[in-house]
């Protein structure tokens, strides 16, 4: 994990502090995750599948690097742009209806 963060740096924004940590989630889905303040959550389920050293830092860098392109905070803007669309539509819609 330590060879992996100081890569990070390269990424990061300066003026971004993001405490990585790596968790273990009981659970016997195949699946990780990560969360935007650099927490990274990896099912039960992957370590039982006998990945090398490798196969992990590559799956963790997976995680890290959403983590560093905030694709957390890109997928609530698509979010919010969308139900303010679905909510102007719909005002819309009332209006016409009502008229």
């Amino acid at each position: 994990m330590d060879r992996l963060v100081v890569a990070t740096k390269t990424y990061q924004l300066p003026d971004r502090k993001i405490d990585w940590e790596v968790r273990l989630n009981s659970s016997s889905t195949i699946n990780a995750m990560s969360l935007p303040n650099g927490k990274i959550v990896l099912n039960s389920a992957i370590a039982w599948n006998d990945l090398t050293d490798d196969e992990l830092a590559f799956l963790i860098s997976h995680e890290m690097s959403h983590v560093l392109r905030e694709h957390a905070r890109e997928r609530k803007s698509i979010k919010y742009a969308s139900n303010s669309a679905l909510l102007f539509a719909a005002t819309g819609l009332i209006k016409f209806l009502h008229s």
